[in-house]
């Protein structure tokens, strides 16, 4: 139905975030704190895993994948991307509204009507 790509609120991991070299893991680890902090699941792949390409193609299922460049990391924000490939605008990291709003809480299901039999 899917193919693994769940629904923001039901992935794993929501967003992912990624530092194109080690001095953007600063920021990268603020945005990780700033994500856990409003309850977003997120995780970071640093350099050390690839290249910036390999790290997305890997992260193809996550619903938001946050890129922290060099340009990024001057100007405190986030270049951030959906599992598509559309790109979101730029978002300065102490906000981070998008996932957040995006993903939302689970749907709320309505209770089962009970049915009673007549007696």
């Amino acid at each position: 139905m899917h193919g693994g790509a769940f629904p923001a609120w039901l992935a794993a991991t929501q967003v992912m975030i990624l530092p194109v070299s080690d001095a953007e893991l600063p920021q990268a680890d603020a945005l990780l704190r700033r994500c856990i902090d409003l309850e977003l699941r997120a995780q970071i792949a640093g350099p050390e895993q690839g290249s910036l390409g390999a790290r997305v193609r890997a992260a193809r299922l996550v619903p938001f994948q946050a890129v922290i460049g060099a340009k990024e990391a001057g100007a405190d924000q986030v270049a951030v991307r959906l599992r598509d490939g559309r790109r979101l605008d730029s978002m300065l990291r102490r906000r981070v509204p998008g996932p957040q709003r995006r993903v939302g809480r689970r749907p709320q299901r309505r209770p089962l009507a009970r049915v009673t039999a007549p007696m």
